[in-house]
């Protein structure tokens, strides 16, 4: 059986600091924000971080009774997902929020120390609207660095992020960074220095990275908005439909059932196969700006 080594850190819930013999231990996520991911959040209101917090509160809370063995009278898609993923990679949880510390300078809680068989896998659980894997990759390479200086016999075989959000779920193995590289990270910090972010994480601007997620995020917005408006649309229709509404026009917007018909549009493929020269003679020449594409 794998037993795990208690960090006797001690966790003040309320302030979310850390403390080992009166002595106060700096947290991992602060750390990483501030040295690799300076203008992760520095776009996005505060109101909307205050209650994507919460949401990720409930989230793990609820994982974490479930797994001391308290079934939740109420379930969640969150909490059906995690159950699933569980099942299906026949995973068994050692510890929820397991904190671990070098007991000198740092400790964080590491959500989830999941094992099968004898490999032990940290997990992290996110809830965000995206999954940024690249920042999820350097907290889970700390987090398995400080456990096996916690606890030397033992080897993390594999890291992995946990996104949740509603019914959307993904599992996905993280490459983890090596030794050497988290050291330099966390010495850094120890000294004040900036860390070497351009060498580490990437040549890429920064700028271009956090605009990279940032249009990402626009773009799976945009698809689920338009998905909703899509039904909604559908809805609207049918129920007008049913009480033979033609036309309603409200406070925002006015609505106007078109009639079924057909459209003709030319075969440009075809034309220009059969019918060159008449192609050709119908050609229209347009300049396009420089753009960019994003796939």
């Amino acid at each position: 059986m794998i037993k795990l080594v208690d960090s006797q850190v001690a966790f003040n819930q309320e302030e979310h600091t850390y403390s080992l013999n009166g002595i106060a231990l700096k947290g991992i996520t602060g750390m990483i924000k501030s040295q690799l991911f300076p203008d992760m959040y520095k776009d996005i209101p505060q109101y909307i971080l205050d209650k994507a917090a919460e949401r990720g509160t409930m989230v793990h809370e609820s994982i974490e009774l479930f797994d001391a063995g308290f079934e939740p009278k109420d379930t969640t898609p969150e909490l059906e997902s995690y159950k699933r993923i569980k099942r299906e990679n026949e995973l068994t949880t050692l510890a929820n929020e397991y904190i671990v510390t070098d007991k000198e300078h740092f400790a964080s809680a590491i959500d989830l120390v999941l094992c099968k068989g004898e490999d032990i896998i940290l997990t992290d659980i996110k809830t965000t609207y995206t999954l940024d894997k690249e920042y999820v990759r350097w907290q889970l390479s700390i987090y398995a660095y400080l456990f096996e200086l916690q606890n030397p016999e033992l080897k993390v075989s594999k890291l992995y992020a946990l996104w949740l959000r509603d019914d959307k779920s993904e599992f996905a193995e993280m490459e983890r960074v090596d030794m050497g590289t988290i050291k330099e990270l966390l010495q850094c910090e120890v000294d004040g220095r900036k860390f070497n972010t351009i060498s580490k994480v990437g040549s890429m601007p920064s700028e271009v990275k956090q605009a990279e997620k940032a249009v990402y995020t626009l773009i799976q917005q945009i698809k689920e908005l338009n998905a909703r408006k899509t039904e909604l649309s559908q809805g609207l229709l049918k129920l007008m439909q049913d009480n033979g509404v033609k036309t309603y026009k409200g406070d925002y917007i006015t609505l106007s059932c078109k009639a079924a018909s057909t459209r003709e549009d030319i075969d440009k493929k075809k034309l220009k196969e059969e019918y060159p020269e008449a192609y050709a003679a119908c050609v229209k020449i347009t300049n396009i700006k420089e753009s960019l594409q994003i796939r």
